[in-house]
């Protein structure tokens, strides 16, 4: 959960720095004052939020993909070495 968090919060970063970097260079307290009466796109002070959101959805989709591959993978391998791997198992124990 704290990797998940950890890229939403850098991919907010990244988005603020290269949408809004010549009023963070010459502007920066009063561009986040007037955030409440931004209209971006009619969605106001949740836009950040918002495209954020978007962004990190396209990132996942990818992500989700490999993980579901490399689980296949293990899967695969699970059920053509059954008997080796349920030996191994009860040795374990």
């Amino acid at each position: 959960m704290k990797k998940e968090l950890l890229i939403y919060f850098i991919i907010f970063v990244v988005l603020t720095i290269t949408i809004h970097f010549s009023e963070l260079i010459t502007h920066p307290f009063e561009h986040i004052l007037n955030l409440s009466k931004s209209g971006a796109y009619g969605l106001g002070a949740i836009h950040p939020i918002i495209f954020t959101t978007i962004v990190y959805v396209i990132v996942l989709i990818p992500r989700f993909v490999v993980k579901l591959f490399r689980f296949k993978k293990w899967f695969d391998f699970f059920n053509r070495n059954k008997k080796r791997v349920r030996r191994k198992l009860l040795t374990l124990f």
